[in-house]
């Protein structure tokens, strides 16, 4: 069997990660080889809707609890929502309809080392019915 280079590498990554990540980056000590697998997740939002105006796609949710990860999902669901409707912008609203689904932890930004995600988040009680609640 004849192989490239690019077969090479590719057959020591599956072969022998740990001598892969070696050759990569100098080092090779890992605990184990995670799944590579990207599993595919059901998109459920609650309402995604096309504004005219704006020319953007608004993508909305609403809590009457609160949902521990809910910013986790507001993050992945708008990447998923702004790959399908590329390029119209997507913007994401988080409706809270009680304050019981209120919680210091929904600030409306999701930061990681690498990345940063912002949304807009809407508390129904502080708002009358005259406030812009979308966007700015």
């Amino acid at each position: 069997m004849n192989l490239n280079s690019k077969d090479l590498i590719k057959q020591l990554a599956l072969e022998s990660p740990q001598d892969f990540v070696k050759f990569i980056s100098g080092f090779g000590e890992f605990e184990h080889v995670l799944p590579s697998e990207i599993v595919r997740t059901e998109l459920r939002t609650a309402n995604v809707v096309r504004h005219k105006k704006l020319n953007c796609v608004l993508h909305f949710e609403f809590l009457s609890e609160y949902e521990e990860k809910i910013d986790i999902r507001m993050r992945r669901d708008h990447i998923i929502l702004d790959d399908m409707f590329y390029p119209v912008p997507v913007h994401s609203v988080l409706v809270l309809l009680k304050p019981e689904a209120d919680s210091p932890k929904i600030t409306g930004e999701v930061i990681r080392s690498n990345s940063y995600f912002r949304y807009t988040v809407v508390r129904l009680w502080e708002n009358s019915a005259e406030d812009s609640l979308i966007l700015p």
